[in-house]
């Protein structure tokens, strides 16, 4: 039987440090239908529970399944679950530090919840108000009992305690959380939509594509400069703003790794992982956002997801056997040498977000 967690049980206010803990599987998990997934036994749950004190101060990050909402995608497809390996992956040199108090702009207190935006990671995002006319956006999370919804818990906190230290021009600022009525409210400043809704609304040229990867990089290098690898890199995760500045946004599945240590937790969503993601005998580090990227410039550039005439299962197969998306020759060269070099199957021999400034297709046209 599943254990219940009493709410009291989960303190967001403290932010302190998230726990490993590994979840039952799910009817809808990836694992259903891969193999190579080890399964995970009804009782992990209380054998992981009992291990938490322990683990805590070990500073060991969350895992667990837990599927996150895919834009364009009409299944869920994406999970977590976790265990760690060794990093190799070499530490570039960045302008930008981070933050060791999270220094926020605005304090949140009276405000009101307006339109709905969209789903992300563990909630709904909506426009909302506060006392002084200011818009901002509000990620709502659910905060109910069982086993699920404690380790969505944990991934929230996970994310409001990334958010809080981060300070860059294209990352998405946060404000602050409320615990309100039984749910969690997270505060974002408010964007005017993502690459996602715009890409199918205008056909983007390769001008755009070029100033947009700009900006990602920018933020991809930041977050891997301070050990931090997002997971979820693609166009319903990176938010526009009007005046055309990009902040990449849900880092609810981003994760700050140990300079020795890399990843081995399957997490993102399928269409955009990295061959080594997929495979969990494989460790991984912050080349596999720039897999990611790959897959989204190459999405802004056709205007369909990656894969996206196959079903995600078939896609997970492909992806795990080294398969790469399709860069269509129509593309011009700049653009498709970019992507190929995203693209390389060998995490080694794919460049680092500040090597990829340096790209004729992202470097500023005279």
């Amino acid at each position: 039987m599943v254990p219940v967690i009493p709410l009291a049980q989960v303190k967001l206010k403290k932010l302190t440090p998230p726990l490993s803990i590994i979840v039952p599987q799910r009817s809808d998990s990836t694992r259903d239908n891969v193999k190579s997934f080890a399964p995970v036994e009804d009782d992990a749950y209380e054998i992981r529970l009992k291990q938490m004190r322990e683990e805590k101060n070990a500073g060991m990050t969350v895992g667990g399944a837990v599927n996150s909402y895919a834009e364009l995608i009409s299944k869920k497809a994406d999970e977590t679950v976790g265990f760690r390996e060794n990093l190799k992956e070499e530490r570039e040199q960045c302008k930008v530090g981070i933050s060791s108090h999270g220094s926020l702009k605005r304090t949140i207190s009276s405000w009101m919840k307006g339109n709905f935006l969209g789903s992300c990671s563990f909630g709904k995002v909506y426009e909302a108000i506060d006392q002084d006319g200011f818009f901002f956006a509000v990620k709502e999370g659910i905060v109910d009992q069982g086993i699920n919804s404690y380790q969505s818990m944990l991934q929230l906190e996970q994310e409001i305690l990334l958010l809080s230290k981060l300070q860059h021009e294209n990352i998405v600022q946060y404000y602050g959380t409320e615990r309100r009525d039984g749910n969690l409210y997270i505060f974002y400043e408010l964007a005017q939509g993502s690459l996602a809704s715009l890409y199918q609304t205008y056909r983007f040229q390769d001008s755009q594509v070029s100033a947009y990867t700009r900006q990602i990089l920018k933020g991809m290098s930041y977050l891997h400069y301070n050990s931090i690898i997002h997971r979820d890199i693609k166009c319903a995760n990176i938010l526009v703003a009007t005046n055309g500045c990009v902040k990449l946004a849900d880092l609810a599945l981003a994760v700050k790794i140990d300079p020795l240590n890399e990843e081995k937790f399957c997490m993102g969503s399928v269409y955009w992982m990295a061959p080594e993601v997929v495979n969990p005998k494989k460790p991984y580090g912050v080349s596999a956002d720039i897999w990611s990227l790959g897959c989204t410039v190459l999405e802004m550039l056709t205007g369909e997801i990656p894969y996206r005439r196959i079903k995600w299962r078939e896609a997970l197969f492909k992806i795990g056997r080294g398969e790469r998306p399709l860069i269509p020759k129509t593309l011009s060269r700049d653009a498709r040498d970019f992507i190929d070099k995203c693209l390389q199957v060998n995490p080694e021999d794919r460049p680092s977000a500040t090597a990829l400034l340096q790209h004729p297709f992202i470097r500023p046209r005279s």
